[in-house]
């Protein structure tokens, strides 16, 4: 879960939100589908809300700011209401005063993405089908039964989870995937992304931060593997589609050794130190690349799945103590000088 909102949340909130996916029990997760290779049922709902917000920006270049405010109301809060309460934008806004001040705030620089916009709401016309389709191929048990929104998160979130009308909702913020990816954003990695989060807590409850599976362990698998699932989905996809932006990644390969050495020793930390400094845009580490917990992440799965030769249904079983020893084994691999 690409933590985008500038680092706000603790580990806790992180792990809670994840688990709003699927179920906070200790039950012994299904066995993988014996054949990964015909498209199943869908078993989540998906809805594009981003009409409304195209009427908007064809409209509001020649607007004042005061009119601004006003047609993006009437054309666009009014059609989807539920999606702009505060409960919904709030949690990724460090100051949130307001849906009319933040719209003062933020409408001025959804002029300067509108063709970015345009260029992610035609995606999902032309391939979001196409996306959807090979999820449910590579992951035919998904049963989680939510429902997936594109909307505009006023800069709130890329994606993420959130309640709407009582009922945890995977939301996508079209405007936040350009502010963040630029002109060659694409919503294929982000959404296999997120997805695979809803669909690994439903297999694999032992997320949750219990005295039997905590530290860094978790978000560290956790996140890696939802990379390479996007990584997998999406061979095509640059490292900065899949999260994995530079400088971080820069940074991260110069001292890939004594971090990966360090991560070895946390794996069973349950301090909030360790998870923000190495998954948090809030890290305070000078001598820790922000967020490089994804992308070493993304290396351990990587070795893990090569290493293993199980399927990526399978590789969303792994739970503790087999799970911790492959990925020691594999941040070993990472210090020794390996990928």
């Amino acid at each position: 879960m690409p933590n985008s909102s500038g680092g706000y949340v603790t580990r806790g909130l992180v792990l809670a939100v994840l688990l709003g996916c699927g179920p906070s029990t200790g039950v012994k997760p299904p066995s993988p589908p014996a054949s990964p290779t015909a498209t199943s049922p869908r078993s989540y709902r998906v809805r594009d809300a981003t009409g409304p917000l195209l009427q908007y920006l064809e409209r509001s270049s020649a607007l004042s700011a005061e009119a601004r405010v006003e047609t993006f109301e009437r054309l666009v809060v009014a059609a989807n209401p539920d999606l702009f309460e505060p409960g919904v934008l709030s949690r990724g806004v460090k100051t949130w005063t307001g849906l009319d001040a933040r719209l003062r705030e933020v409408l001025p620089a959804l002029e300067n993405r509108r063709e970015g916009i345009q260029r992610v709401s035609a995606q999902l016309a032309t391939e979001l089908a196409t996306h959807d389709a090979s999820f449910r191929r590579a992951f035919p048990d998904m049963k989680w039964s939510g429902t997936v929104v594109f909307t505009t998160s006023l800069d709130a979130f890329d994606g993420g989870l959130r309640p709407v009308k009582g009922e945890t909702t995977l939301l996508f913020g079209v405007d936040k995937i350009v502010k963040i990816y630029g002109e060659n954003a694409r919503i294929g990695p982000l959404f296999h992304h997120e997805l695979f989060h809803c669909y690994h807590t439903d297999v694999n409850a032992t997320l949750e931060p219990t005295a039997e599976s905590h530290g860094v362990l978790e978000p560290l698998w956790a996140e890696g593997l939802a990379v390479y699932v996007a990584a997998t989905l999406n061979p095509d996809a640059t490292p900065d589609q899949l999260t994995l932006r530079d400088p971080m990644t820069r940074e991260v390969d110069a001292v890939q050794g004594r971090l990966a050495g360090e991560l070895r020793g946390l794996l069973d930390d349950i301090s909030e130190e360790g998870y923000r400094d190495f998954f948090l845009g809030a890290g305070q580490r000078a001598d820790v690349p922000k967020r490089a917990g994804y992308l070493l992440g993304f290396r351990v799965a990587k070795h893990v799945a090569t290493r293993t030769g199980r399927s990526l249904p399978e590789l969303a079983r792994l739970r503790r103590p087999e799970l911790r020893g492959l990925v020691d084994e594999a941040l070993a691999a990472l210090a020794a000088g390996g990928s």
